[in-house]
Order: C-alpha cells, then sequence, then structure tokens
C-alpha cells in the first residue's frame, strides 16, 4: 500500500474508533432491504461504503462525511454535551461528480438506556452539587446529548430514521444546505419591502428637514415626523427634569435584564463545562443572575409611579380627563415598534443564520408568532396561550398595559376625591398580597428560578405566578401610592422638612443593605429540592413589594434632596439619554441573544470572562439596533400623535 493510501487508511480507522455512530451497523441496515429496485438512498450509502473502501485521493467525500459526525468528546464527566459535529463540513461535502451531497442530521438526546447510565453511576460518582441530579434527570429541561450524523441527500429524513431505530435513538432532524438557502418567502419579502419604504421616508424627511434648516423655512412639522436630523436632536437633548434619578434606574435595570437573559441563553447553548454552570448558579454569584428578576419589579413601580406623577400634573392643569385619548396614547406609544418586532420575527428572522440548532429553535421561536401574534398587539398573551406566548419577553407589556387600563378607577377618585382614591389604592395593595399569597400557597410556587425544584414546577412558576397580572400589580401599585405623594409633595406650599444627616445615612444604609438582602435571600434556604411551603410563600408574597418600596426610596430621597452622590450619578445626563432607548432596547434585546445562541455551530465554555464578553456584545448590538428602532418606529409615531391630539 503506497504511503498515501496507508495515512487515509490510518485516517479512516482513526475516524471510525472515535465516532458516537457505530457506521458498520448503519450501512447494514441501510442496505438490507435493497432488493432488486434499490432506492436512491440505498445506492448513495452503497456509493458511500465504497468510497470509504477504495477511497480516492481527489475525491474524499465519504471520509468527510465521517468525519463530520459528532465523536464522543472528552470531558464528558465534566459536562461537555457540545457533541454537534462539523456542520459547515458536512453541508458543504460534495462528491466530485456533484451527485451526492451532504445532509447534516442531529438529535437531542442518546439513548435511554446509556443516559441513565451516564446518570446514575457517573455522576454519583463526582458527588456533584445538588442541582446535578435533577438537572440530568429531568428530560422537559432541553438539555442531552447531541449526536449528529452527516449522509447522503438522497436519503429522506424518513430514511434516515429508520435506519438509526437500530440504536434506541429518537427522531433525527436533518437538513442540506440547499435547504438553508432557500429562497426569501412572499412576507419577507414584503417585510424588506415595508422596511426599505420607511427607510426612503426617512431619507426624504431628513433631507426636507435639513433643507428648511438652511434655507431658514419653517418646516411642516408632519413631514418631520421621520426625519433622523430632528428625532435625533431631540434624543440627544438633555434637560433638568423632577425625577432626574429615574433615567439612572431605567438604565441599570435594563442592564440587569439583558443580564439575565444572556445567562439564561449560555445556560441552554451546547456546554463544554455543563457542570461548572450549574455549579456557578448554585454560588452567591448566581443569585445575581436570579435577582434579575426584580429588574422587571422595579420597571412595574416606575410605570405606576410615572403614571400617577404625570397624570395629576396633567389634570391639575387641563382640569379635564379624556378616557379615549388616554388609552389611544398608550397603544399608540407601544404597539407600533412591537408590531414591527413581531413582523420581522415570522418573516425575515429565520433567514438570519443557521447551524445544528438553528432551525429547531427558530421555527419553534417563530411559530408561536405566526400562531399567537394577535395575543401580542391585544396585550393579553398572559392569559391567552400562555405556554406558548408570542415573543416571551414582552409579557410584561401585557401586564404592564392592563394595569394601566384599570389604573382611571384609581387615578380618578385620587384627583377628584383624594381620600376615597387612597383608599381604594390602599385596597388594591392589600388585595394584590392577599392574592400572591394564595396563589403561590396553592400552587406550591418555588420562590426561586435557579432552584432545582423549578425543574419540575417552571410551567407553574410561569403560568399561575409569574405572567399574571393578579399576582405582579403590587410593585405598580406602591408605585402609584409614591407618584401621588412625590405630586404632592412637588407641588405643595410647604418646605421639604430637614433631617439630621444621620438619620439620611442611617436609611440609606438601611435601604442598600435590605435591597442587597433580597438579591442574596434564600440561597441557604430555597434552593434545596424539598418544597418547604412557609418559607417560598413568604419570600414570593413580600420580597417583591419590599423591593418597590426600596426604589421608591431611592427616588423620593433623590428628589426631595438627601440623595448626595447616589442621586448626582442616577441623574447624569448621560442616563437622559440612555434611557429613552430602554422600550426599543427591551424589545430588541431577545432576537439577538438568540440570533447567537441559536447560530451556534461548535461546543461553548463557560466562565467569568466568556460570559462579559458575551453579555457586553448583546448589550452593545442590542443598543445599536435599539437606536435604529427608536428612530424608524418610536419617534415618528410620537410626533404624529402630537400632531394628531394638537399638543
Amino acid at each position: 500500500m503506497s504511503g498515501q493510501k496507508m495515512k487515509i487508511a490510518t485516517l479512516v480507522v482513526i475516524l471510525f474508533n472515535g465516532v458516537s455512530c457505530d457506521w458498520v451497523s448503519l450501512f447494514k441496515e441501510s442496505v438490507k432491504d435493497v432488493g432488486k429496485n434499490p432506492s436512491p438512498c440505498h445506492k448513495a450509502m452503497l456509493r458511500m461504503l465504497g468510497n470509504l473502501v477504495q477511497p480516492k485521493l481527489d475525491d474524499l467525500w465519504a471520509l468527510k462525511m465521517i468525519d463530520a459526525a459528532s465523536k464522543f468528546p472528552s470531558g464528558l464527566l465534566a459536562g461537555n454535551l457540545a457533541n454537534l459535529g462539523g456542520f459547515e463540513e458536512c453541508i458543504n461535502t460534495v462528491s466530485k461528480d456533484g451527485s451526492i451531497k451532504g445532509k447534516y442530521c442531529t438529535k437531542n438526546g442518546i439513548s435511554d438506556t446509556l443516559q441513565q447510565k451516564i446518570t446514575n453511576n457517573t455522576l454519583n460518582q463526582m458527588r456533584m452539587v445538588e442541582a446535578t441530579q435533577p438537572v440530568l434527570h429531568q428530560k422537559t429541561t432541553g438539555l442531552g446529548f447531541p449526536i449528529a450524523v452527516c449522509l447522503p441527500d438522497q436519503c429522506s429524513t424518513e430514511e434516515i430514521n429508520k435506519m438509526i431505530k437500530i440504536f434506541d435513538w429518537s427522531t433525527f432532524n436533518c437538513i442540506t444546505k440547499e435547504e438553508i438557502e432557500k429562497p426569501l418567502s412572499a412576507g419577507a419579502i414584503v417585510f424588506i419591502v415595508i422596511v426599505s419604504l420607511i427607510g426612503v421616508i426617512m431619507a426624504a424627511s431628513t433631507l426636507y428637514d435639513l433643507y428648511c434648516y438652511h434655507m431658514d423655512k419653517e418646516p411642516i412639522p408632519l413631514l418631520l415626523a421621520y426625519s433622523v436630523y430632528s428625532n435625533g436632536k431631540k434624543l440627544l437633548e438633555t434637560k433638568p427634569s423632577e425625577l432626574s434619578c429615574i433615567n439612572g434606574i431605567k438604565f441599570f435595570s435594563m442592564v440587569w435584564v439583558v443580564y439575565g437573559h444572556t445567562m439564561c441563553a449560555f445556560a441552554f447553548s451546547p456546554l463544554v463545562n455543563l457542570f461548572d454552570v450549574v455549579a456557578y448558579i448554585n454560588t452567591l454569584k448566581g443569585m445575581i443572575v436570579h435577582a434579575g428578576v426584580f429588574a422587571v419589579d422595579t420597571f412595574f413601580c416606575l410605570s405606576g409611579l410615572l403614571l400617577t406623577y404625570t397624570f395629576m400634573k396633567a389634570v391639575n392643569k387641563l382640569n379635564k380627563f379624556n378616557l379615549l385619548q388616554f388609552y389611544l396614547h398608550r397603544y399608540l406609544r407601544l404597539t407600533p415598534a412591537l408590531m414591527i418586532l413581531i413582523f420581522s420575527t415570522t418573516t425575515i428572522f429565520e433567514y438570519l443564520g443557521s447551524g445544528p440548532r438553528w432551525e429547531t429553535g427558530v421555527q419553534f421561536y417563530t411559530d408561536t408568532c405566526k400562531k399567537n401574534w394577535w395575543t401580542s398587539l391585544l396585550y393579553i398573551q398572559n392569559y391567552f396561550h400562555t405556554s406558548s406566548m408570542c415573543l416571551g419577553h414582552t409579557w410584561y407589556l401585557s401586564v404592564d398595559t392592563q394595569l394601566y387600563l384599570l389604573s382611571p378607577i384609581i387615578l380618578v377618585p385620587l384627583w377628584k376625591y383624594p381620600k376615597y382614591g387612597l383608599g381604594i389604592l390602599t385596597a388594591a395593595i392589600i388585595a394584590s398580597l392577599i392574592t400572591l399569597f394564595i396563589v403561590v400557597y396553592q400552587y406550591e410556587v418555588p420562590a426561586l428560578l435557579i432552584s432545582p425544584l423549578m425543574l419540575t414546577k417552571l410551567s407553574v412558576f410561569s403560568e399561575k405566578y409569574y405572567f399574571k397580572t393578579h399576582t405582579r400589580a403590587t410593585p405598580y401599585l406602591i408605585g402609584m401610592c409614591v407618584g401621588y405623594v412625590l405630586y404632592k409633595v412637588k407641588n405643595s406650599d410647604r418646605t421639604i422638612p430637614k433631617f439630621p444627616k444621620i438619620v439620611i445615612l442611617s436609611l440609606w444604609g438601611a435601604v442598600i443593605a435590605l435591597m442587597l438582602g433580597l438579591v442574596f435571600a434564600g440561597h441557604d434556604t430555597l434552593m434545596g429540592s424539598e418544597y418547604k411551603a412557609f418559607d417560598n410563600v413568604m419570600y414570593l408574597t413580600f420580597v417583591r413589594p419590599v423591593w418597590a418600596m426600596c426604589i421608591c426610596w431611592v427616588i423620593l430621597a433623590c428628589t426631595c434632596g438627601y440623595g448626595g452622590i447616589i442621586n448626582s450619578f442616577l441623574s447624569h445626563p448621560a442616563f437622559q439619554v440612555l434611557s429613552r432607548f430602554s422600550y426599543s432596547l427591551y424589545l430588541v434585546h431577545l432576537n439577538v441573544i438568540l440570533l447567537k445562541t441559536f447560530s451556534i455551530k461548535s461546543g461553548v465554555y463557560f466562565n467569568d470572562i466568556n460570559f462579559q464578553y458575551e453579555f457586553w456584545g448583546h448589550f452593545g448590538l442590542s443598543t445599536i439596533l435599539a437606536v435604529v428602532w427608536v428612530l424608524a418606529f418610536e419617534s415618528p409615531i410620537i410626533v404624529m400623535e402630537k400632531y394628531i391630539f394638537g399638543r
């Protein structure tokens, strides 16, 4: 045997020795029913076998297919589940005559027998943290041992699934290069046309704006609605604000939201060190990720506070209240940017990437929007089709909008009959706490997202507690209460009393300590695999209201002159600019994260440095996209709304 052929033969032996698929058995299974009329798949598999037995130096397509199959990885005992094979190598493999091309097929999981053996024996010996066992036993978590093979494209997915039955494997999902490079759908073309048209309108509006500016002419306001120059100038403009500290709170809350979602995406990536992640989320640092849910409560609190404060200012200035305009303003403010996001997700998103997990991930993500987009635009998705929610992170908008729609029940009495209004508000806060207590107790809702209990209770946590308006209203109502107090303080002839410095410092110290306690509370008492009813019920009933009260203290102290260096920092003009992008940033950031996560083609190593790079990359790209989103889909609507209502 020549030297070159010897090297090829050695390579074949090495590749066959490492692959996680028994190719000999697979070849036998593929040709056992050939008969007199072999199918194209049978012929292709026979050609593949022939190319392996007698390889040609200039046509090693069969060897490339074997090479592209997944191998048993090193570090399996450290939780290496990144067994994805060579995706690009497979789909780009073509025989010399062009008649056979690679088809990449993957599944998430190995045989039940092997998985049970690995879980029961190996992991027990490793004595991993308590959460390790539930993670690998629970099949609904999305974690598993992926298997990938590369086969001739003549074999249909049905034929491939028939072949692999001998391995006790579940169904494969297969894809070829031609399927990845599919032509744009009608919906995608319509989306591109609409976005292009908006881009042309923005360019025309900007040119008109600049023309009027240089020619010193008075422009028609409506024609400036899409002007990048005018809208950009407004977005970058800074001016004194009565509640300027809120800008900094908004910004850092948004950072926290993206931080938490990035960690979630990282945890469900094809990790080469899964157990390091499991260990990480069981540390105090992991509690910072879990406590990202408080950022949402901060937004609820701010929303209620700002609504009440601005409402009281407006109605006392105009001495009238238009309910229809009140509701229409809200819908116009939120919906256009959300509508475009839904449209882009259901049409163009699937064409933006590829990878072993792309089709499965994107199909689920986009199909939910294709089916249930209307629940998002009506802001009812937290009660209807909750398990298949379109753009899952936008549940917040549904809760916030529902509370906004109900707010006149409290706002009008606060304006007309303050004592009755405060009574209604107090009763609503008490009722929301009682409701929350009952729900958590009845459904045994676990308190911590990173608790092992969440593996079996995630749907209960989400659908019975986390997404529901009646269980999330308390921070909003507390915000309304403080918004009313702030209005009274700012519009009162009375001078704000001066408290001793030691009192203010003590209060600040107590509030900061309490907030840190809320972030890290439960690490020692709520992380077990046994449900402790009293601890979980008390935590979930009171942790968010107390957090909201801490946020309200920060705002009150800063607004009333007791904020010191904290107020100076939170009120920095830069945060006033950045906070204007918070809504669009909230909308688009998850698509940015999932675009990266679904496109991963090889194993990902988790550590603090990699995670920080991932997070700041997501945050930076999301911010850039948010700027575009605001200029194209938010600012123009605000200008047109003001023009329509004469404001």
